[in-house]
């Protein structure tokens, strides 16, 4: 068994109203030093699996036909641990 994480991020250059929310409430609370801001998800799956190669391209799948928007975001999977 496999923790795979599947973080999910918007793609850059896209218009991004709840990073750019995050980011300008951030500056009125005092932290200046935030430049830019970026609001993804993570997602987690416990995956019984024979293999990490399995489960990674299980989780690419999952992806490609549920939990990513390819034309508006960007994704990075890796296996966070062995179960």
């Amino acid at each position: 068994m496999f923790k795979v994480g599947i973080k999910v991020l918007p793609r850059e250059g896209l218009a991004d109203p709840q990073s750019g929310t995050v980011k300008n409430t951030l500056r009125k609370l005092g932290f200046e030093s935030v430049e830019e801001c970026h609001v993804g998800r993570l997602i987690t799956l416990d995956m019984l699996v024979n293999s990490k190669e399995e489960a990674l391209s299980q989780a690419r799948e999952m992806c490609e036909k549920l939990l990513t928007n390819p034309v508006m975001e960007d994704v990075q999977i890796e296996i966070l641990k062995e179960l």
